[in-house]
């Protein structure tokens, strides 16, 4: 399982549309966080690097370790 170590929330519905897509770009294809763990449970290969989650007006990316987050920073500041 991965332990998400840098979980960042993004205000809004447009900015967190363009982290994801930003995401997706630069580590490929990610998923919701939910479909993330069940599929790694069932043996599926998952994106190493990030995962996110859209649930109640909350978004959030997460980021597997301080590369990946200095990397976000760099794009979309802190």
């Amino acid at each position: 399982m991965v332990d998400w170590r840098k979980t960042l929330n993004v205000s809004g519905v447009i900015p967190f549309h363009h982290a994801r897509k930003w995401c997706n770009e630069t580590w490929g294809f990610g998923t919701d966080v939910d479909t993330h763990y069940t599929a790694m449970r069932a043996g599926e290969q998952v994106n190493p690097h990030w995962a996110y989650d859209a649930q109640y007006n909350q978004y959030r990316i997460y980021l597997a370790g301080d590369q990946e987050l200095v990397w976000f920073r760099l794009k979309f500041g802190s």
